[in-house]
């Protein structure tokens, strides 16, 4: 969350909102992860959670918020790419560093 504040220059407000909005894509992660369904049916979840939150987020951004935050994301698609440890771990990347 740290560095998404620093990064987009969030005012306390944005920050409280946009952590809110973190917190409830962990607990939709957090649910997906104890259904028994297969990999390919939970990567599928997994995506529509975080576009759902990513969409949440792009909502309380001013217009040049929202072009640093696409900017931002899209470097660290390219960096888990490169050193692409696991599907799982990549899909979460922007969460995991930055959320607590």
């Amino acid at each position: 969350m740290k560095t998404l504040t620093q990064q987009l220059s969030l005012d306390a407000f944005q920050a409280a909102v946009i952590k809110t909005y973190i917190q409830d894509y962990k607990k939709d992660i957090e649910a997906l992860n104890v259904l028994d369904i297969p990999a390919e049916g939970k990567t599928e979840k997994y995506m529509a959670a975080k576009d759902k939150m990513e969409a949440k987020m792009l909502t309380a951004l001013n217009k040049d918020q929202v072009v640093k935050f696409n900017e931002y994301k899209n470097r660290k698609d390219k960096k888990g790419k490169k050193g692409k440890k696991g599907k799982d771990e990549n899909e979460n990347s922007i969460i995991q560093k930055d959320s607590l």
